[in-house]
């Protein structure tokens, strides 16, 4: 059985102007050169190496890119990007009330919704870059009535709080709930596991100390998905609550 949710956490920046992949490419830990074979995962950092913003990037049209990033945090985000912007010609602007983001999992028909064969940013699905148990991502043109790379499969919706719990026993962090502005390391935070880091693309902000400690390979923590005894004692003996 397959299943989608709509992400209404989620909300989408238009990045545009020719210099835009390049005041990327200096701001965040994925190689974006790299971002026409695929979307990536990837995240923002300060100047200390501290993780500020994690976020998706597709590919759009005339080199343009669209950031699905969490909505609460859009405002600190686009402050962010306009902070670095200067010079460059580059436009931002929400997108949001476009596109809708969804996800879409299940544990055999993930190849099925390969029929959709827009690209990503007209609302075709891609792979989840981060783990193959988180299925596909979508950005869904609102102007649709139904998701097409979900709709052509067997795929039941269900509430955003089942995919964040999906999140949360894969240990895949899920915003600033679980990544606190300026706090975390993107290493303590499973980031370059989940394929949000390169490190082979050269300087951007807060790259030093993240190079530094993958090259020392000491990691004092992570971030670990914790179940309670007596919640998995209940699940094993078939109760309830």
């Amino acid at each position: 059985m397959a299943f989608f949710a709509r992400l209404a956490s989620r909300g989408v920046l238009r990045i545009e102007g020719r210099d835009a992949r390049k005041l990327l490419q200096g701001l965040v830990t994925s190689d974006v050169t790299l971002l026409d074979a695929a979307p990536q995962y990837t995240c923002f950092l300060s100047a200390q190496g501290r993780v500020l913003h994690d976020a998706f990037l597709v590919s759009g049209p005339d080199g343009s890119v669209l950031l699905d990033s969490e909505l609460s945090a859009q405002a600190e985000l686009t402050a962010h990007l306009k902070r670095y912007k200067l010079r460059s010609k580059v436009t931002i602007r929400d997108a949001t009330d476009e596109l809708a983001v969804v996800a879409s999992w299940d544990d055999g028909s993930v190849g099925a919704a390969a029929a959709d064969v827009r690209p990503p940013s007209e609302g075709g699905h891609w792979a989840d870059p981060r783990l193959p148990q988180l299925g596909s991502r979508l950005l869904w043109p609102a102007r649709e009535a139904a998701p097409t790379a979900v709709s052509q499969i067997d795929a039941a919706e269900v509430i955003a709080d089942v995919y964040d719990a999906r999140l949360a026993l894969l240990g895949v962090p899920n915003g600033q709930a679980h990544l606190p502005p300026g706090e975390a390391l993107p290493l303590e935070s499973n980031l370059e596991l989940l394929n949000a880091i390169s490190f082979t693309k050269g300087c951007y902000l807060g790259q030093e100390l993240t190079a530094r400690t993958n090259f020392r390979g000491v990691v004092r923590k992570r971030l670990a998905p914790l179940v309670l005894a007596d919640v998995a004692e209940r699940a094993e003996c078939g109760g309830g609550g």
